[in-house]
């Protein structure tokens, strides 16, 4: 089996640490009673869901010393991973042929990727993915991190995002428009899930609790 080749870069500009140290959403992860397992998606293609995913993995782990998995269930781009795994992955551990635990790659100090691996049918492994993900994550990691496709786009996204305990939406500075963002909360409560913050992507700053309410 071939190792998964990353699409993301592991080696963060210091601007970018500077402004998740300065975020609201990243103190409030730090506590011990946050949430354990988080969805993070966007409206719409090409937002920096996973910029925003890594970033918080890395500056976690090193906050905390604690592990962090990163999950890419992104089966509609690139996400974490570029290429396409044959075995191993989310998909093997949906199709319950390898262990939680064993699905995992070490990629940084205490961080460790899932990649998708692959599947014939993206909808079907995403449901018995998320069924069983509750039962398992986030396991032996303090948190886990599930890159998502966006949740206006594609079903995927409120389906496995259902198995965590809250989504986080990234909203692209000057790309997306407020209805659109409010449209995406309603369906993300509609679904019986609970948004844990609103990231204003690609500006040194998350979204002011006064704006987030206007969501």
């Amino acid at each position: 089996m071939s190792s998964p080749t990353l699409a993301a870069d592991f080696h963060l500009p210091q601007k970018v640490r500077d402004g998740l140290l300065q975020a609201r959403i990243f103190p409030d992860l730090l506590h011990a009673d946050a949430p354990r397992t988080i969805a993070i998606c966007a409206c719409h293609r090409q937002a920096g869901t996973t910029t925003i995913a890594l970033n918080l993995a890395l500056m976690l782990s090193e906050r905390n010393g604690e592990q962090v998995s990163l999950i890419d269930a992104n089966f509609r781009s690139s996400g974490l991973t570029r290429s396409v795994v044959d075995g191993g992955g989310f998909s093997a551990f949906a199709e319950g042929t390898l262990p939680f635990e064993e699905a995992f790659v070490p990629v940084g100090d205490k961080v460790r990727l899932m990649h998708r691996g692959r599947t014939d049918d993206p909808l079907v492994t995403l449901r018995t993915g998320a069924s069983r993900l509750p039962a398992h994550a986030p396991g032996s990691a303090a948190r886990t991190l599930i890159d998502l496709p966006p949740v206006l786009e594609h079903p995927d996204a409120l389906m496995m995002a259902q198995a965590t305990d809250g989504v986080l939406l990234v909203l692209e500075a000057e790309e997306t428009r407020w209805p659109v963002a409010r449209e995406a909360r309603q369906r993300i409560e509609a679904a019986g899930m609970r948004i844990v913050g609103a990231v204003l992507n690609r500006k040194p700053h998350y979204v002011p609790s006064w704006l987030y309410r206007l969501l």
